[in-house]
């Protein structure tokens, strides 16, 4: 929560001259709910935001509490709406723009919540405010009047009466802002409204789609494109294309709807393309030879977008992205090289344009261009590496990103090296000698993931691995020793490695790690079977013992029928899928294995989204084979269609989706024998 703090006089001042706050002490908010308890506070803030000198600040606390992150509204949001209409009215209110946003946002979240985690009192007090905030459009204040429409076009009851009132406005209107925001109001009024009479209001717009004012042809289309519940005009993108390249952004600034940053207005502008990938395409496409770096910067942006989203895109407008590896400005051509790191195999047609990127003045984007080619696995990203690795700026950050979004930080080194074990032999004494004068445990840490990754190929450098048994990154060079492996069982230091396992002292996740390092390298499972075996009962811990179990195989079949049980009782597909693929390798019988790898696989199809459990449920059933047969359709379902059945719009969801496919594609060759 912020730090604003209640002055000794906020019930004075400005509260008592506001028409409509008269009842405000009579409502029991102690009765009622915001996001942090009890609204009892919510009184103090209305009042204060009343307030000249503290009204901005009382605004930003009431939103903290009563709308919070959205998503839902709360008893205490209702009972301070008309409130909260109040001070937008009037005039001597200085935050009242602020209120107005405020009123917005618990609109807006209002009508896209589940019905369940809206206050019943909600309705009955929207209907309510709509009256009076359909005034503000004829306020004196043209700040009032470029907001309030955000608010009006989430109206689903009541639509027809704000219809009206926007284009009554309209006539009178002098503001462009203004004009603009009236016209995404109607829009977002059409967006799938029923019960009211569209024709004129559609007529309306189709009418401005042709009108002399750029920036109002653009409104339009954008709007009618919100509107269209009757299939894809194409002619719409085309449109919003043209206006994009000749409108004056100027007004956008200063509307609801929009601003005047060529990059966010493109964004936004795509966005309301929603799921028409040719639409989406077709506008990226058109932007990324403007004239203009920040139009080719949203261009780009949206490049990311709808590739994210929908696999045809990509042929496309890879060409076009690759074209700004040479772009004058060095953000272009850093995001392009991430965007194509981003597409992995399917960027090597301009691997020879990503080794020239390699050596660009601007180091972010030479970075970034060195991991595109090491997601090619291309040898021209040795050098670089190599360079990278034995100069003080590495270019690569220690910790890798989870974060969503696209993004041209750096990426992690994790990323970039374990991507390339086929050049570990060129690579191996440079990572050593960092390893060995690392100063930090992040660093110390991240290369000994690094050589655990490459596996066997980091064998030589088991000495190094050795002497790092003794400092704060012992787990995981412990760790990286179990799948590089010693020359012989006789060098393994038994005497330093099994207090490791055993240290009861580190966190749950280290000490999984461990016990399951000392198992590889020894072959002895008693302090992994000690530890995660009891877990079998922790809902926390579960999966991992699941796992290790599966690991083992045979060896464990023991524990069969609890494995069993687990998986009948599962109720996550993260167990399932777990449950499922040790009880099969652990007994070798798929009989009841199967059918619930079936079914988390058919979750994939029926909502959407690949989760981590999908890929192994996936690769389970390639593994059991021709006895899988019956997953033969949802497997074939599940790759099938252009959209990528991932979270959009993030770095790495094209490389979740070319591993869905890929995993898919070798499961089915399994199944079929063939």
């Amino acid at each position: 929560m912020g730090k604003f703090r209640m002055g000794a006089d906020v019930a004075g001042g400005r509260r008592g001259g506001v028409v409509g706050l008269e009842g405000l002490d009579a409502v029991a908010w102690a009765s009622l709910r915001h996001a942090y308890g009890s609204a009892g506070n919510v009184p103090q803030l209305v009042g204060a935001a009343a307030d000249p000198g503290g009204g901005q600040a009382a605004v930003h606390e009431l939103s903290l509490r009563i709308y919070h992150q959205g998503g839902c509204v709360y008893s205490a949001a209702s009972a301070a709406l008309p409130f909260l209409v109040a001070l937008a009215a009037d005039r001597e209110v200085v935050a009242r723009v602020a209120v107005v946003e405020l009123v917005g946002s618990l609109a807006r979240a209002a009508r896209k919540a589940k019905p369940h985690v809206v206050d019943p009192a909600w309705p009955a007090a929207w209907a309510q405010a709509v009256g009076r905030l359909v005034t503000l459009l004829d306020d004196d204040d043209p700040a009032v009047r470029r907001r309030v429409g955000y608010p009006l076009a989430q109206t689903v009851a009541g639509a027809d009466a704000v219809w009206s009132a926007v284009r009554r406005r309209w006539d009178v209107e002098d503001d462009d802002a203004v004009r603009l925001g009236l016209v995404a109001t109607v829009g977002q009024l059409l967006r799938g409204r029923a019960g009211w009479e569209q024709a004129e209001a559609r007529r309306w717009l189709a009418e401005l789609r042709v009108g002399s004012d750029r920036a109002q042809r653009l409104a339009a289309v954008v709007a009618l494109r919100r509107a269209g519940t009757r299939g894809v005009d194409a002619s719409l993108a085309e449109q919003a294309l043209t206006a994009l390249r000749e409108a004056d952004l100027h007004p956008w600034g200063q509307a609801w709807c929009g601003t005047d940053r060529p990059d966010a207005m493109i964004s936004w502008v795509d966005g309301q393309w929603g799921h028409d990938p040719d639409g989406r395409t077709l506008l990226a496409a058109g932007l990324l030879e403007h004239p203009d770096a920040a139009f080719r910067s949203g261009a780009l942006c949206a490049a990311a977008e709808v590739t994210s989203r929908w696999r045809s895109p990509t042929p496309v407008l890879l060409p076009l992205v690759a074209e700004r590896l040479t772009d004058p400005e060095a953000e272009n051509r850093a995001f392009a090289a991430c965007l194509l790191a981003a597409c992995g195999s399917q960027a090597a047609a301009w691997a020879d344009q990503l080794a020239r990127a390699c050596a660009d003045v601007y180091l972010p984007a030479a970075d970034l261009a060195v991991f595109a080619l090491t997601r090619l696995g291309d040898p021209r990203c040795v050098a670089p590496l190599l360079d990278r690795l034995t100069r003080p700026r590495l270019g690569f950050a220690l910790n890798s990103h989870h974060g969503g979004g696209w993004w041209t930080r750096p990426p992690g080194i994790l990323d970039v090296l374990s991507g390339v074990p086929q050049y570990a032999t060129q690579l191996l004494p440079a990572v050593r000698a960092r390893l060995r004068t690392a100063t930090t445990f992040d660093e110390r840490r991240t290369f000994t993931r690094v050589l655990a990754a490459w596996g066997s190929a980091s064998a030589t450098a088991y000495e190094d691995l050795l002497d790092l048994l003794d400092s704060d990154a012992a787990v995981w060079a412990l760790h990286a020793l179990a799948a590089a492996g010693l020359p012989d069982r006789a060098a393994i230091p038994l005497a330093r490695i099994r207090p490791l396992a055993a240290d009861g002292r580190l966190p749950a996740s280290a000490r999984h790690t461990a016990v399951r390092a000392y198992w590889r390298l020894t072959g002895d499972a008693q302090p992994a079977l000690d530890l995660l075996v009891p877990q079998l009962d922790d809902r926390y811990h579960e999966a991992q013992a699941l796992d290790f179990l599966a690991e083992l195989g045979t060896d464990a079949h023991r524990y069969a029928d609890r494995v069993r049980a687990l998986l009948h009782s599962a109720d996550h597909p993260w167990i399932t899928a777990s449950a499922a693929t040790a009880l099969w390798r652990v007994t070798g019988d798929p009989s009841d294995s199967v059918g619930p790898l079936i079914a988390v696989v058919r979750k994939l199809t029926e909502h959407g989204r690949v989760w981590p459990p999908t890929i192994r449920a996936i690769g389970t059933l390639g593994e059991i084979g021709p006895p899988a047969a019956d997953a033969l359709p949802v497997l074939r379902l599940a790759v099938a269609g252009d959209r990528r059945p991932v979270d959009p719009g993030q770095w790495d969801s094209i490389t979740r989706d070319d591993e869905l496919q890929h995993v898919t594609a070798v499961a089915l060759h399994q199944i079929t024998d063939r």
